[in-house]
């Protein structure tokens, strides 16, 4: 009997498309245009696409040239992506709901960050000392808070050796749903680690 075998097992598997080609960046122009009040920069476009392709990514760029543009635009390509999904990104998979954990030295840019990025439609939460014990007056607990329905959440360095945020990683669920971790103004961690901020270098 002859071997009869499925066509289409023949085929090659579609390549994953590529992000950071001609066709990535008009795309992801595209939508970021749509989504926000100006045009991104061609070196943000270059990072943003690079970072939705898997890279990591390290921008060094003078202060006021959107540093941060990198991660709420990064976060607003992937809701677009996971909301609508299309047959022309082969091989791209997001988790729904999907969340970055970004890492800020200081609570001023951290909370300013935060109270920014609303207004572009996202759910943005900030944790440090001061965010956490203003909570609690309240009785929140902002570990339980950013276990869903937070597209970036914003913590304090010495966060990230906190129970809270141990218990928030061990809850699958949360996890499940990061698809990036950045870090702004990263050489403050070596600076102010050596100095008066221990935690920063842990």
């Amino acid at each position: 009997m002859p071997d009869v075998q499925d066509p289409a097992r023949l085929l090659p598997a579609p390549s994953r498309y590529v992000f950071s080609s001609v066709e990535g960046h008009k795309f992801c122009r595209s939508v970021l245009q749509e989504l926000l009040p100006f045009d991104p920069h061609d070196y943000q476009l270059e990072g943003i696409c690079k970072a939705l392709d898997g890279s990591d990514v390290f921008a060094i760029a003078a202060c006021g040239d959107g540093k941060t543009g990198y991660y709420y635009m990064f976060i607003l390509m992937v809701l677009y992506i996971t909301n609508n999904p299309v047959i022309e990104h082969p091989g791209v998979c997001f988790p729904r709901d999907p969340v970055i954990v970004i890492v800020c030295p200081t609570n001023g840019i951290e909370e300013q960050m935060a109270a920014k990025l609303k207004d572009y439609g996202l759910q943005t939460l900030a944790i440090n000392s001061k965010t956490l014990h203003e909570a609690s007056k309240h009785g929140e607990n902002l570990w339980i808070t950013a276990r869903s329905r937070i597209s970036m959440l914003m913590l304090s360095p010495e966060q990230l050796s906190n129970k809270g945020f141990k218990s928030l990683l061990d809850y699958e669920p949360f996890w499940r749903r990061v698809v990036a971790l950045g870090v702004d103004e990263p050489h403050l961690l070596l600076t102010w680690g050596k100095s008066f901020h221990k935690s920063f270098v842990q």
